[in-house]
């Protein structure tokens, strides 16, 4: 794109589209859009708007959301690539009661099993559902599969680690996308950060702070610094 020049840091502005076209980074703007009906048509550039809005404790809750139901689009998704005679699908709520999706038989389209996942790393989350739906099995991520000995808890075949990689890796890839329209974002790369993502391996420690960035952060009111701050959430 474009390049302009500020502060001697040459930047290419941000594309429309932050995040990539492979299927898991699509199912998590597809788990963004499901986790509030106000987003349901939302686009990308929407998503990251919305986003940036919100405060630290809201993204942190948010972020955690998304990665459950995106838990339930990618095993969704998996199941119908694998069976051809029968057909998963989630409810048209996140919040149906007892599972988040059913299976179908293709042929009468008849409900022959209902399943809830969990993307959850206490044991005791998975026991409170069983005790309340215990008719209703449970697919858990690996991990915490490895924590039970009970027929009604399975594999979802996902890694926590994995889903919440990827779930962080897309809503921050969001947020960098948003805030690179921000007049903020001058003072930054005025200073040597080219991006939030920049930003965010200095606050993780894997790259050092410049003496001028570090009296970016100082200033009060810098948008893109307190955007940087809330994607460290994602950490």
């Amino acid at each position: 794109g474009a390049e302009y020049v500020i502060g001697g840091v040459f930047y290419a502005l941000l594309s429309q589209s932050a995040v990539d076209a492979a299927v898991e980074s699509q199912l998590v703007l597809d788990a963004l859009r499901r986790s509030s009906k106000a987003l349901t048509d939302a686009s990308e550039g929407e998503l990251g708007e919305y986003l940036s809005g919100l405060s630290p404790d809201a993204l942190k809750g948010l972020a955690a959301n998304v990665k459950g139901i995106y838990h339930e689009l990618l095993y969704v998704h998996n199941y119908n690539a694998t069976y051809s005679d029968t057909r998963a699908e989630v409810f048209g709520a996140t919040n149906h009661p007892g599972a988040d999706i059913q299976i179908r038989d293709v042929d009468s389209g008849q409900v022959v099993e209902q399943i809830q996942l969990k993307a959850v790393m206490e044991a005791a989350n998975v026991e409170a559902h069983l005790n309340k739906y215990p008719d209703i099995p449970v697919l858990v991520t690996n991990e915490v599969a490895d924590k039970f000995n009970d027929p009604r808890v399975g594999r979802s075949g996902h890694d926590n680690e994995a889903l919440q990689a990827q779930t962080e890796g897309d809503l921050a890839a969001l947020l960098d996308n948003s805030v690179g329209d921000r007049a903020g974002d001058a003072a930054l790369l005025a200073a040597g950060v080219a991006s939030t993502r920049e930003l965010l391996e200095m606050l993780r420690g894997e790259r050092d702070f410049p003496d001028a960035t570090l009296n970016v952060l100082k200033g009060a009111g810098t948008a893109a610094a307190a955007t940087a701050l809330t994607a460290y959430l994602f950490g």
